[in-house]
């Protein structure tokens, strides 16, 4: 096992048990599990240790036993949607197991059904944990965080080669294809903005800042119809939501120029290709 991996099992080995005595970190660490996919950087042995399920079991159990009126928080319109979700996906997964038609697809179909219940699990989990702002804010900047690597990962290979190439998320995750990974950018896109415009340290804005900037570019880059039309729909209601236009106008004309300037195949061409030009 190369040493990252065990650096890595390691530290989340020992990080098992305060999932246990504080849940609202396992729902931390799921959530670095689960978008940053850090498993996906290594290999052998610990490229395939199940590290959503070893974090999952240990942040329930300590939420069953420290978490203290969660059901309240339960108790609301959006859990019940989720629910029904989960109810309308179990009732279509039996349908189509049991249709002559879709028969030979059934083994995949309820291993696709196991992995989106727990999904769902999750999230109704970390409703019931994450109760404060505070709690919620250290969520969000972790979810951005996750996403803020990719992208600070991608943007020199996207100045070196001049966007000639499709950016991808990490390999055997849910945004590894680059039209998922073009829909996780624009979905982390307002949280980069609204986070640079609310946090409290000028540092830590800057650096939100820089990364809506670039994160343009990148959306631009995964050469993904859906994910730019993605993009214009997200700043259009940006822009309609935002009160000082005159802060996000010349943020968003500054990143379009960028993603200009590092994606001339796409603007070229209509054939979005991962070859280089020429």
């Amino acid at each position: 096992m190369p040493i990252r991996g065990i650096v890595l099992l390691a530290f989340f080995l020992l990080s098992l048990p305060v999932c246990f005595v504080r849940p609202f970190y396992g729902v931390l660490l799921w959530a670095v599990v689960a978008f940053l996919n850090p498993q996906s950087y290594t290999w052998s042995a610990a490229d395939s240790f199940p590290w959503a399920l070893a974090v999952a079991v240990p942040t329930l159990l300590g939420f069953l036993c420290f978490c203290r009126d969660w059901t309240r928080r339960l108790t609301s319109r959006e859990v019940y949607l989720i629910v029904a979700l989960w109810i309308w996906f179990t009732i279509t997964t039996l349908t189509s197991t049991h249709t002559i038609l879709f028969l030979h697809h059934a083994q995949d179909t309820w291993l696709r059904w196991e992995f989106v219940s727990k999904v769902l699990l999750m999230t109704i989990v970390t409703i019931a944990i994450v109760d404060s702002f505070e709690r919620l804010r250290t969520l969000v900047i972790v979810m951005a965080g996750c996403f803020g690597f990719f992208v600070l990962k991608s943007f020199p290979f996207m100045i070196a080669t001049g966007g000639a190439y499709r950016l991808y998320g990490p390999e055997h995750s849910m945004i590894a294809d680059n039209n998922d990974f073009g829909l996780a950018l624009n979905m982390t896109l307002p949280l980069f903005f609204f986070l640079a415009q609310t946090e409290s340290s000028r540092w830590v804005r800057w650096l939100f800042g820089f990364l809506f900037v670039i994160t343009i570019p990148a959306i631009f880059c995964t050469y993904s119809r859906g994910a730019l039309l993605g993009l214009i729909v997200v700043l259009v209601f940006m822009l309609v939501r935002v009160k000082r236009l005159m802060v996000i106008v010349p943020v968003v004309g500054l990143a379009v120029l960028i993603a200009l300037m590092f994606a001339p195949v796409w603007i070229r061409s209509p054939k979005f290709a991962c070859e280089p030009e020429g």
